[in-house]
C-alpha cells in the first residue's frame, strides 16, 4: 500500500462536494469552524490550506448535519485500516479528537 499524498485542489473539490451534497452552507461551516465565511471561500478554491485536523473536523461536521452518517462511518473504518496496516500514523491525541468529533467512542 503507498501512502500517496493528497492535491490540495483535489481535497478543495472534495469538500465543497460534500458540503454541498449535504446541503450545509458555507456559513453554518464557518460557524462551526470558527473562522469567517471568506476562508471557507478560499479552502473551496484551493487557496487557503487546512491542517489535517480541521479537515476531519469540516468533514465530520458535514457528515454529522446531514444523512451521510453511513458514510462517515466507512471512512472511519478505512481510516483505521490505514493505522493498522502501517500506511498512516496518527497520534493517540489525534484519533481521540477524530472520535470524539465524530461521537463514536
Amino acid at each position: 500500500m503507498t501512502n500517496n499524498p493528497i492535491d490540495k485542489k483535489d481535497l478543495a473539490a472534495a469538500l465543497k462536494s460534500l458540503r454541498e451534497k449535504a446541503s450545509v452552507s458555507q456559513q453554518t461551516l464557518a460557524d462551526h469552524l470558527r473562522v469567517p465565511r471568506s476562508a471557507i471561500s478560499c479552502i473551496e478554491s484551493g487557496t487557503r490550506d487546512m491542517k489535517f485536523l480541521e479537515v476531519v473536523d469540516a468533514v465530520t461536521f458535514i457528515l454529522n448535519q446531514s444523512e451521510y452518517e453511513t458514510e462517515l462511518k466507512r471512512l472511519l473504518w478505512e481510516l483505521d485500516e490505514k493505522i493498522e496496516a502501517g500506511a498512516l500514523e496518527l497520534s493517540k491525541e489525534s484519533m481521540d479528537f477524530i472520535f470524539r468529533r465524530t461521537r463514536l467512542t
